[in-house]
């Protein structure tokens, strides 16, 4: 059914089906999800055998893709688990395995708007061992991938991980979930941890600067009236960043064990994610006017060197937050409501 053969028994759609290989049988099939509804359909033309399942119940498991799978492999005389694996991966599959270790981005997010910041956190991880198989790390699960093929891995399940590469050899993305799913690689600076790590280290300084403003109450200090100006401003940005890190910690605890069609029922987007949104903005802003300060408090604040020093790594933080910020859409983009 496949227009192209351009990767031969990796996942891919044809025609608007899933097709892959179970128990060494071609099949074609698709699956769909509502709340409280799951249902698939399987076909393997050369076992002469179509499945279909239905039920009423949760997303996780997917039962209806359990059971397809299982009837097809008992007509078949498969196993799911056969215990070790028919293929010893060379020296070249085991290379391949190393260089497609590392995090993925999952497409199937939202990419221009704030919702996009809700991505957070479900990078794909991939890491590569030494047998040439590769483990994936994603929502809190595991997946042990094993070598099949040149670029191709697959599961016990018989769920397969395909690899797109550049010219020059490098990953470009990984297809992966029966065709449905695709996702590309991220840097430090473009994945969660560059989030989580600028977040860190605003607080971090956020806090040191707002312990520095309490311990200089009634002491005298080393500064100009222009420094004073600056040190006002220095807090409130403090304050300000401080205020966002609890916006975004309030909205977790309120709207973590919520699903997504509950949240939408109430308006979207919730107060708490619209509180997100507002704060983003406004410390964002004032994380770039302390940017702008720098070169005032080097030269006419008349602080200390080591003030100085940390007003600038605030500085550092704050820019790099701003950027973090915009990546995942948290500023200047609109929401989807």
């Amino acid at each position: 059914l496949r227009a192209f053969g351009d990767r031969n028994g990796a996942p891919d759609f044809a025609h608007g089906f899933m097709e892959t290989e179970i128990a060494g049988a071609r099949t074609f099939g698709h699956g769909g999800t509502l709340t409280g509804f799951i249902a698939d359909m399987t076909i393997s033309p050369a076992l002469g055998l179509g499945v279909l399942v239905v039920v009423n119940g949760a997303e996780r498991p997917r039962l209806p893709d359990l059971v397809s799978r299982a009837i097809i492999e008992q007509f078949a005389g498969a196993s799911s688990f056969a215990a070790p694996w028919r293929i010893e991966a060379d020296e070249a599959m085991k290379k391949a395995a190393q260089s497609v270790a590392g995090t993925y981005l999952n497409n199937r997010r939202v990419l221009t708007k704030f919702e996009r910041i809700l991505s957070i956190g479900d990078d794909i991880r991939i890491l590569a061992k030494e047998d040439g198989s590769l483990v994936m790390i994603a929502g809190g699960a595991e997946t042990r991938y094993y070598p099949l093929a040149e670029d191709i891995w697959t599961d016990r399940s018989r769920d397969r991980l395909f690899v797109y590469r550049n010219a020059d050899g490098s990953v470009k993305r990984l297809s992966l979930a029966m065709g449905t799913t695709s996702a590309e690689p991220a840097s430090f600076l473009l994945n969660s941890d560059g989030f989580n790590a600028a977040l860190g280290l605003i607080t971090l300084f956020s806090v040191i600067a707002l312990v520095g403003a309490w311990r200089r109450q009634g002491r005298e200090v080393r500064t100009t009236p222009t420094g004073r100006l600056l040190s006002l401003g220095h807090g409130l940005a403090a304050l300000l960043w401080i205020s966002f890190i609890a916006a975004i910690a309030i909205a977790g605890i309120t709207l973590g064990a919520k699903d997504l069609p509950d949240l939408q029922a109430g308006g979207w987007p919730p107060p708490p994610l619209f509180a997100v949104q507002v704060f983003a903005h406004v410390a964002a802003f004032a994380g770039l006017l302390a940017v702008v300060g720098v070169a005032p408090v080097l030269m006419r604040s008349g602080w200390s060197v080591w003030r100085k020093a940390h007003y600038l790594l605030f500085a550092a933080s704050s820019l790099f937050i701003v950027f973090e910020l915009w990546r995942w859409r948290a500023i200047l983009a609109p929401h989807s409501g």
